[in-house]
């Protein structure tokens, strides 16, 4: 009998121990292995190994190395398909299906988006701390080591919390048994923000109090206007930075009707500047009067206390934000809601409260997914898509939308006046004696690597393109990285090649920053460049991005996603395994002069992936979106609002960009 531990606790692990001593004696109880510990339990499991007669150890392990027998790493497999199959047995569960009985037999529209924002945070989670998606993910750990040491059945000892019966017919098809300690660990956490977001109008007034002005200020302009929910990419320049506005910069949508949500002054200076409204969520004060009561409620059951809790966070964060939302959208006659941020449930909320006030919702889509991913579903009105692939996408994953408008990827990479910035970077490494370059695209590094693909996965694609460049004096790179903040320091020791290779000025790396990522778009570095490489096909966005610039692009699928639409590019032309193999790749490459060798081409796919490729693809976002503004103006509803625009789009682009109701 082995038994493996979420977290060993001095308190509740021992005790679940002495508890079961009778029956893990019975069944051989050999080795315990456990992931965390509290603070000082290494000093007690000396004495515990002897008193339970079995070796304590920890499970140590590297998320890169947990595999299917398909080379599919089951980190990308866990939002791809686990937590799927996992949301499912909650969503046909008897707790699930009692607690929310009143919604589910509800048929108002208004409830529609509360079932989705349900449904979202119910398996909403993150990796690097204690929840659905790091317990899932070790229910494979464990699984792969199970397989490694021959052991067929073993008992998986969680920290307590909701949905038991779920993870145990989960897990159960891996021959792990589910169970918890009946220690001193809580089942849910109450904490002060819960406990208000339980009362809407204790939250609605805390959140005039929170930004203290504009509450008593009303929208006098009749118009309607746009809420713009951004990255903090704050760029009114096509400059080949990364932008929240290309597609106003490249349509007639005026800036006095956007108003944008800014986290600091000098973002909110930057906004005023450029006619943009800096805002941020206030409602209006006497909005506080017309709270209305939530049309339905939870059914409490002793039963399923722990998934009750879990449910009603964010059952009361949903109704709490909806009322103030609703307010700053009614204070500031906003009439279209515009975001990116598909992956968080929050979305839903404004989505709903834009809908209350006959308003219209929509998403953008900012990266490339070739796989369906649970942390994608949405719930919007309008969603702008690359091509059909993210609309069949959705579809698969059961997100809620009316329009998928397909605008091509929106991103600027073919604006001829990023081409003399690129000469400059050219002509810089030039000077040093390149005569060619690549540019290396990477992601962001964790240094616990048991929950991230981890700081050595980074290295690598750094070192081996570094020592190339040494050795090879005709040899530039440029890097660009994703995040740039503490790029240096993640790198360690692989930083004093790059320092070195900087020295030769046959190195770039493009580090500004912005809110969440570098400043600058993967396409200045493109263009700089002869041949790209990003070192993640998982994360293929900036690839994509290279490939439609014209630049040859290869991938390397170091992870393993098998399923990935890229991976039907031209294996060893295109997408490689491994760095080593893509460096011989890089060399064919150089070495051919009439580049028919089909290294980095894109030719077979590119066509699904942008339908259009003429770099045009904000210019119909903004022109569809000012579309739109201009007949709420004119006095029309958000139905005919939508149809007119959506048959004006077809008339202009074609009846096959425009896929509707999923």
């Amino acid at each position: 009998m082995t038994i493996f531990f979420e977290r060993l606790s001095f308190l509740s692990s021992f005790f679940y121990l002495f508890r079961n001593k009778k029956i893990f004696s019975q069944q051989k109880l050999e080795r315990i292995y456990y992931i965390d510990t509290n603070r000082y339990v290494s000093v007690f499991i000396p004495i515990a190994e002897k008193y339970f007669g079995c070796t304590f150890s920890k499970l140590d392990f590297s998320l890169i190395d947990i595999k299917d027998s398909y080379g599919e790493l089951e980190r990308l497999k866990l939002t791809r398909k686990h937590l799927f199959d996992f949301k499912e047995l909650i969503l046909e569960s008897s707790a699930y299906k009692e607690i929310l009985v009143e919604l589910y037999q509800s048929n108002l529209q208004a409830n529609q988006h509360l079932k989705s924002y349900i449904e979202k945070s119910v398996i909403h989670s993150e990796i690097m701390q204690p929840g659905t998606w790091r317990t899932l993910f070790l229910i494979s750990v464990i699984s792969n080591f199970m397989k490694k040491q021959s052991i067929e059945q073993s008992i998986f000892v969680i920290i307590r919390r909701s949905w038991l019966l779920q993870y145990q017919e989960f897990a159960s098809s891996y021959g792990i048994s589910i169970d918890y300690d009946q220690g001193m660990d809580a089942i849910c956490d109450i904490n002060l923000t819960s406990f208000i977001r339980r009362f809407p109008v204790i939250y609605f007034l805390l959140s005039i109090l929170k930004y203290k002005n504009g509450f008593l200020d009303k929208n006098k302009d009749l118009g309607a206007s746009l809420y713009l929910d951004g990255r903090g990419d704050i760029v009114f320049e096509k400059n080949g930075l990364h932008s929240d506005f290309l597609w106003h910069i490249e349509s007639d949508y005026p800036a006095k009707k956007i108003v944008y949500r800014y986290e600091n002054n000098n973002e909110k200076s930057l906004l005023h500047e450029n006619n943009i409204d800096a805002d941020k969520i206030t409602p209006y004060l006497s909005d506080l009067f017309f709270i209305t009561r939530k049309a339905v409620s939870l059914k409490k059951n002793s039963l399923f206390k722990a998934e009750f809790n879990q449910i009603k966070q964010p059952f009361d964060f949903y109704h709490a934000n909806f009322h103030a939302t609703r307010s700053f959208f009614a204070r500031k006659n906003i009439k279209i809601y515009l975001t990116w941020d598909r992956y968080n449930a929050d979305h839903i909320i404004k989505s709903a409260a834009i809908r209350s006030l006959g308003g219209i919702s929509a998403i953008h889509q900012i990266a490339f997914d070739g796989v369906p991913l649970i942390d994608n579903q949405l719930h919007s009105d309008i969603v702008f898509s690359y091509s059909s692939l993210t609309a069949n996408l959705d579809k698969e994953i059961n997100s809620k939308s009316k329009y998928h408008v397909i605008t091509g990827c929106t991103k600027d990479y073919l604006n001829p006046l990023l081409n003399d910035q690129a000469n400059l970077i050219r002509d810089k490494l030039a000077s040093n004696g390149v005569k060619h370059v690549v540019c290396v695209f990477d992601e962001n590094s964790h240094s616990d690597e048991r929950w991230h693909t981890g700081h050595s996965l980074q290295r690598e694609n750094y070192s081996y393109i570094l020592e190339e460049v040494i050795t090879n004096q005709s040899l530039g790179v440029i890097f660009k990285p994703k995040h740039g903040k503490n790029l240096r320091k993640r790198l360690g020791k692989v930083n004093k090649l790059l320092q070195k290779a900087e020295r030769t000025g046959r190195c770039l790396v493009l580090e500004e920053i912005s809110r969440h990522t570098t400043a600058y778009s993967p396409i200045i570095a493109a263009l700089s460049s002869d041949l790209c490489i990003h070192g993640h096909l998982c994360a293929g966005s900036a690839g994509l991005e290279a490939a439609l610039s014209g630049i040859p692009t290869i991938l390397i699928d170091r992870e393993g996603l098998p399923d990935s639409k890229l991976h039907q590019l031209p294996k060893d032309k295109v997408v490689f395994s491994d760095w080593s193999s893509a460096i011989e790749g890089i060399k064919i490459f150089f070495s051919d002069r009439n580049k028919s060798t089909g290294i980095g081409d894109w030719s077979n796919l590119i066509v699904d992936l942008d339908p259009f490729r003429d770099g045009e693809g904000s210019k119909r976002m903004g022109s569809f979106l000012n579309d739109l503004r201009i007949n709420f103006d004119q006095g029309m509803e958000r139905e005919q609002s939508m149809e007119l625009a959506i048959k004006k789009y077809k008339n202009d682009w074609g009846s096959d960009k425009i896929i509707e109701n999923f």
